[in-house]
C-alpha cells in the first residue's frame, strides 16, 4: 500500500515547496527520537516524515509519486513533461565584504538537481556549508563574485543563481589610487592658469609695442611738418 505523504505532512496535495519545507520543520523537530527518548512510535513516524519530505521536495520524485497514487500532477510538477527546473532554495555567504586571507562561509539547499557546482569550490552535493579562503589573485575586482549553478541531466534544465562580496582590498587600492589622481588634476589646473596668464601677457606686450611705434610714426610725421613750415618761411616759393 502506498503511503499518502500529503497527509503524512499535514498538506494538501497542491502544496507549494515553501509549505512543504514549513510542515517538515514543525513535524520533525515535534517527532525527533532524541526528544520523545527513543520511543518505537516516534523512531516510526518520524521515518516517515523524512520519507514523505524527501519525495515531496524533489519535484521528479513528486510527479512520479503522485502518478503512482493516482493523482493529478500538480501545476508546479507538471509545467514540462520533459522534467522541472532545479530550485535553488538557498544560497548566502556568511559575509558581504572581505579581503585576501579571509575566511568565508557559504551554505547552500538545491532540489530536484544532479549536479551542483560552485565555482569558488568544485562539485557539491546538493546542501551543505563549507568555508573557503579569500585568494590573492581576485583582488584586482570590486567584487568577488560565488556563483552556483544546479543542472539536471534528465530535463536537461540548469538554475544558476550568483553572490557578489565587495572585495575590501580593491576598495582600499582605490583609495590609494585616489590622492594621486588629485593631485594630478591640481597640477593639471595650475599648468593651464599658467599658460592663460603667460598668453595673456603676451598679448598686452604685442598690444604695447603696437602702441609705441604708432606714436613714433606720429612724432616723425609731426617733426617733419614743422621742418617744412620753417623752409617754406624762409623761402615763401619752395
Amino acid at each position: 500500500m502506498v503511503k499518502d505523504y500529503y497527509q503524512i505532512l499535514g498538506v494538501h496535495k497542491e502544496a507549494s515547496l515553501p509549505e512543504i519545507q514549513k510542515a517538515y520543520q514543525k513535524l520533525s523537530l515535534k517527532f525527533h527520537p532524541d526528544k520523545n527518548g527513543q520511543d518505537p512510535f516516534f523512531i516510526r513516524h518520524y521515518e516517515n516524515i523524512t520519507e514523505a519530505y524527501d519525495t515531496l521536495s524533489d519535484d521528479h520524485k513528486r510527479y512520479r509519486y503522485d502518478k503512482t497514487f493516482n493523482r493529478q500532477p500538480t501545476k508546479d510538477t507538471s509545467e514540462d513533461l520533459d522534467g522541472p527546473s532545479p530550485v535553488i532554495s538557498s544560497f548566502f555567504a556568511s559575509k558581504k565584504a572581505g579581503k585576501k586571507g579571509d575566511l568565508l562561509t557559504i551554505s547552500w539547499e538545491v532540489f530536484n538537481a544532479e549536479d551542483v557546482h560552485i565555482n569558488l569550490i568544485g562539485n557539491v552535493a546538493s546542501n551543505g556549508t563549507q568555508t573557503i579562503r579569500i585568494l590573492e589573485e581576485a583582488n584586482t575586482e570590486p567584487f568577488f563574485r560565488i556563483e552556483l549553478t544546479a543542472s539536471n541531466s534528465f530535463s536537461k534544465k540548469n538554475s544558476h543563481k550568483e553572490l557578489k562580496i565587495i572585495n575590501l582590498a580593491y576598495s582600499n587600492i582605490d583609495k590609494k589610487l585616489k590622492p594621486n589622481q588629485e593631485s594630478l588634476t591640481k597640477d593639471k589646473k595650475k599648468r593651464k592658469t599658467k599658460h592663460k596668464k603667460e598668453k595673456s601677457a603676451t598679448v598686452i606686450y604685442k598690444h604695447n609695442n603696437s602702441g609705441t611705434a604708432y606714436l613714433l610714426v606720429a612724432v616723425m610725421f609731426f617733426i617733419i611738418i614743422v621742418m617744412l613750415y620753417q623752409i617754406h618761411t624762409i623761402n615763401p616759393f619752395f
